[in-house]
């Protein structure tokens, strides 16, 4: 970073008065993305509130109180939760995750459920690559990491859980190919604990419970009487692929997946059921797919602990700006 001291003292000045890090870096003549990156570290460290837990290096441990991975327990009458996903880092949005952090400050959520692609692994994907992408795998995971123990810190009493995309799949499927006597080293101890998406994020000491992507992800009953998944289908429209997978489980419940935010209704004989898709965190001008429908966002989930009955808010997010009960949240991104 270039930005000298004298640079970063008039940002945070103006960043105190209530300016955008777009409007900072046009009035000081200062490399826009630089200064967003500035604004950033002001805004995660004020956020974190204390310098006890300032998590500044990937690879450190936390040194964070955080609650046991259990079942949700609680004296209110409801649950409250908070899903979002598909962030796939180092591609993610910027300004959509700031949203979606100062919401679970403001909601303080029982629960936290990224649900699944937080990472891409672009660089051990079966596709074809743009060669002039230069980020590596261990640069989608720490700033994955770095996310991570944002929110952790930002909600250091809810319960956490990520679930794995099929983008974190590639990982398993790239280690499956291995062949002749490089296969060997999977036979290796360290290898098969070291080399697995909750030692690679360190989601132990972070107090986050991590969902593989197989069959079992819809068993994991992480919400009352509702079915959380990261899904395989992409259907037309917002709210299509929703429907597809309320059909195949018989069960409310939510996905991420396809990148679209939605939501479908039905009622049977047996009962009534919601199923949502969550949208997604990552950016929309991608070059593997021209002008994709996809909706940023995430989702405010609302139960009653007796009768498991839920509310679902969608909170849609555009162009650095979301409104969710009442208040306009604004990114500084």
């Amino acid at each position: 970073m270039s930005l000298t001291a004298a640079d970063q003292h008039s940002i945070e000045q103006m960043r105190m008065q209530g300016w955008s890090a777009d409007y900072i870096s046009k009035t000081l003549e200062l490399n826009r993305e630089e200064v967003r990156w500035f604004v950033r570290g002001l805004e995660e460290s004020r956020n974190l509130e204390t310098t006890t837990n300032y998590f500044d290096n990937p690879i450190r441990p936390l040194s964070v109180p955080v609650p046991p991975v259990t079942t949700i327990t609680s004296d209110k009458n409801t649950t409250t939760a908070l899903l979002y996903g598909d962030s796939h880092f180092p591609y993610q949005d910027d300004s959509a995750l700031d949203i979606v952090r100062r919401i679970s400050r403001d909601l303080q959520p029982d629960v936290i459920i990224h649900i699944g692609d937080l990472v891409d692994c672009y660089s051990i994907s079966d596709y074809d690559r743009n060669p002039h992408r230069a980020h590596t795998l261990q640069a989608e995971i720490n700033q994955a990491r770095q996310h991570l123990a944002t929110m952790r810190l930002n909600n250091p009493q809810a319960v956490f859980h990520l679930f794995e995309g099929n983008h974190e799949d590639r990982l398993r499927r790239l280690l499956w190919r291995l062949k002749g006597t490089a296969a060997e080293l999977l036979q290796l101890d360290i290898v098969k604990t070291g080399l697995t998406w909750p030692a690679l994020l360190g989601l132990p000491e972070l107090g986050i419970q991590y969902y593989a992507y197989d069959g079992q992800q819809a068993f994991s009953r992480v919400l009352p009487k509702f079915t959380v998944i990261h899904g395989n289908l992409v259907r037309k429209f917002g709210g299509y692929s929703a429907r597809g997978e309320m059909e195949k489980y018989g069960t409310s419940g939510a996905s991420g997946h396809s990148h679209r935010l939605g939501l479908t209704a039905h009622r049977k004989l047996d009962g009534a059921y919601i199923w949502i898709e969550t949208g997604c965190t990552c950016k929309l001008d991608v070059d593997y797919v021209q002008n994709p429908d996809w909706q940023l966002g995430c989702v405010v989930m609302t139960f009653d602990n007796q009768t498991g009955a839920p509310s679902a808010e969608p909170v849609y997010i555009h162009n650095g700006l979301a409104v969710w009960r009442g208040t306009t949240y604004r990114s500084t991104f």
